[in-house]
């Protein structure tokens, strides 16, 4: 019956996130420079103890990641993004405004975004009320902080709308 479910769950994000129609609307020739996330409303609590990841490196991954795995933590899901669309959708989750960290925000989970078969750069995701930020790591250490972008914000509810959703039934 587990089983059943986890297949379930796949599936459901399988189709999410390979949605070639809508990645078709989204793809434009003018799409080659890195777009400017909206910024991202600052909560009450927390510190910036990181600042926010150097554009040079979401450049860099925007021309030439060609692969993005979430895994999360307490969930019985991963999934991942290979379609350039999906992937540079990904990046545009990332907002420019540096994170304010709270230490009683929980893990979500993690994003590993490679290049040629690389690790390129390393998220770890926090999504939960009043926390919706990401810190990347280098060297298995905090070195960037980041809000979320409301395009992430809504990609992670609908996220776990559909996995609480699945564990009703």
């Amino acid at each position: 019956m587990n089983r059943f479910f986890l297949f379930i769950i796949v599936s459901l994000f399988a189709f999410s996130c390979n949605n070639t129609e809508k990645a078709k609307q989204v793809s434009t020739p003018a799409q080659t420079q890195t777009p400017t996330p909206p910024k991202q409303p600052t909560p009450v609590q927390g510190k910036q103890l990181y600042p926010s990841i150097p554009r040079a490196t979401i450049q860099s991954l925007w021309q030439e990641c060609d692969y993005v795995d979430y895994s999360f933590i307490n969930l019985p899901l991963s999934m991942n993004r290979q379609e350039m669309n999906d992937i540079r959708h990904t990046l545009t989750h990332i907002s420019e405004q540096p994170a304010l960290i709270n230490d009683q925000c929980p893990l979500l989970g993690s994003m590993l975004f490679y290049q040629k078969g690389e690790l390129a750069l390393e998220g770890n995701i926090y999504y939960s009320p009043g926390c919706t930020y990401f810190v990347f790591m280098e060297n298995n250490k905090p070195k960037y902080a980041n809000f979320m972008s409301s395009d992430g914000i809504a990609f992670f509810k609908d996220i776990m709308g559909k996995f609480s959703k699945m564990q009703k039934q």
